[in-house]
């Protein structure tokens, strides 16, 4: 039987019971539950934590009840709301679970107003409205909450083709195909460098005929070898000048057409890391895609457009002469 890692989202004191419900349905539901108080301490920010087990886990759920919880210091959101966002941002299957009004009122008259958010209530109402925009499921006691489980599992295995976790003896055996792959390795390999070998004699004059680019930046010339390299050299100095603190300046210039910066590099066709940022560059582009896109993150990131301009190419003094 596959079984799937569900990521449990929610605030903690104020939910210790439902919490504990969550954890048993998805256990008889033959699922493995995870969750911050499931995780051991270490030497990783808790920011850092979260996003890992939710980059391992198949299905998120969020337990929404009157709290808002405690707030990210970076961000200043709740935790709950930053794991939710993420699960979002990772388009990972998701689920939430909210406490009906009547419950929370229960609750409240059972054990006072501790379960009511008194301190954030701004930002509680704004994050319960966008989880009350997605497909909710409503609970008024803890079968509801099993219900309401059962039910989001069902729905989620009948839309994704989720791996999940199979038991080690439902693993086919690989070693046929590892010593396969090995072996077509080492003819690419050896191909790659029967194809050094024949076109040794042609580097030169290879050489002779390639360019260099030059650009000039706030009154600094640049000399790279390809337009990508301007590009990446530009987003690299501004990174460092703390240009690109808000990612939306970057994310903003995508279109409905091209995807040329994203958090999740397997959006992207030769993905290239952006210093001091966690956004990644599609480098498979037109030269004059990098031109273009240049003049655009100049133009986003404040500087006037007399600020940047491109000089052109310049013969590579490093190429031989024909």
């Amino acid at each position: 039987m596959k079984k799937l890692q569900v990521f449990i989202s929610s605030t903690y004191s104020d939910l210790l019971e439902e919490r504990q419900a969550c954890v048993e349905t998805i256990l008889q539901a033959g699922h493995i539950p995870a969750g911050m108080e499931l995780f051991a301490a270490g030497s990783e920010t808790q920011l850092d934590t979260i996003e890992r087990w939710i980059d391992a886990s198949d299905v998120y759920m969020l337990l929404l009840g009157g709290r808002y919880g405690s707030l990210d210091p970076k961000t200043k959101l709740a935790y709950t709301e930053v794991e939710y966002r993420y699960a979002l941002e990772k388009k990972k299957p998701v689920f939430a679970v909210v406490m009906s009004d009547a419950f929370l009122d229960t609750k409240i008259a059972q054990v006072g107003r501790s379960v009511f958010e008194q301190d954030n209530v701004d930002k509680y109402k704004k994050f319960k409205k966008l989880v009350l925009s997605k497909i909710v499921k409503f609970f008024d006691s803890l079968d509801g909450i099993k219900l309401a489980i059962f039910q989001s599992m069902i729905e989620i295995d009948s839309r994704y083709n989720l791996e999940g976790w199979v038991r080690g003896s439902e693993v086919v055996d690989v070693k046929p195909l590892i010593s396969q792959i090995s072996a077509l390795t080492q003819e690419n390999a050896d191909l790659k460098k029967e194809i050094t070998n024949l076109r040794k004699d042609g580097v030169k004059q290879s050489k002779s005929k390639r360019t260099l680019k030059q650009f000039e930046l706030q009154g600094n010339v640049h000399t790279v070898e390809h337009w990508r390299d301007m590009l990446t050299k530009v987003l690299g100095m501004f990174a460092e000048q703390k240009r690109i603190k808000d990612p939306d300046v970057l994310l903003n210039l995508n279109n409905n057409r091209a995807t040329f910066f994203t958090f999740d590099e397997s959006k992207v066709s030769r993905p290239h890391k952006i210093p001091l940022t966690k956004l990644y560059l599609g480098t498979h582009q037109s030269p004059d895609s990098f031109q273009r896109l240049t003049r655009l993150v100049v133009e986003a990131v404040g500087l006037p457009e007399s600020s940047f301009r491109i000089i052109g190419e310049i013969p590579n003094p490093n190429g031989d002469s024909d």
